[in-house]
């Protein structure tokens, strides 16, 4: 998703609104970080909200009458602040059966996390790259694959969590 939230170039509403974006924002303010978060996990219910209604493939994706989504098998997946969306909108979305994240960037929700209000039900995959968890402990001194094992252990899905290290890549591979 091309979120309306400055966090990528261009973004364009529904409604035909469109607005160009700076890339060069400080992601290291919490408040601000935390602020586009809500931003993003609205965005991302009411999309969910749009594959949730009937018709949807066809009205909108002009698919074939015969193409229906299994919405019992609801899945959210993201990349870096994308994987933070999906664990920050499962949190509270109950139609989101599993989550996937790749070097999700937990640091806007380090506080949450510590109070135990991010409390995920459903099945998680999370994959890191070897070279990400150092950056996150050298410029946020978060341990993230501790953050991310916990999220999994006190998940009512954790025996069908999955915490994986990719060896000799990193974020931007």
């Amino acid at each position: 998703m091309d979120h309306f939230d400055g966090s990528c170039y261009i973004s364009k509403k529904k409604d035909g609104t469109t607005r160009f974006w700076s890339s060069m924002e400080t992601w290291g303010e919490k408040a601000t970080m935390f602020k586009k978060l809500s931003q993003r996990k609205e965005e991302l219910t009411h999309l969910i909200d749009d594959i949730c209604t009937e018709g949807m493939l066809q009205e909108m994706l002009d698919l074939d009458s015969e193409v229906h989504m299994d919405l019992n098998k609801l899945i959210l997946g993201g990349h870096s602040f994308g994987g933070l969306t999906t664990i920050f909108t499962a949190n509270t979305d109950t139609r989101v059966k599993c989550v996937f994240g790749f070097d999700a960037f937990l640091y806007p929700i380090s506080e949450e996390l510590d109070a135990g209000q991010i409390n995920l039900s459903q099945p998680q995959m999370h994959i890191i790259t070897e070279g990400f968890a150092p950056r996150i402990q050298h410029f946020f001194e978060m341990d993230l694959m501790n953050e991310l094992r916990d999220l999994i252990e006190k998940s009512k899905a954790a025996k069908q969590g999955q915490l994986v290290t990719l060896l000799h890549t990193n974020h931007i591979h």
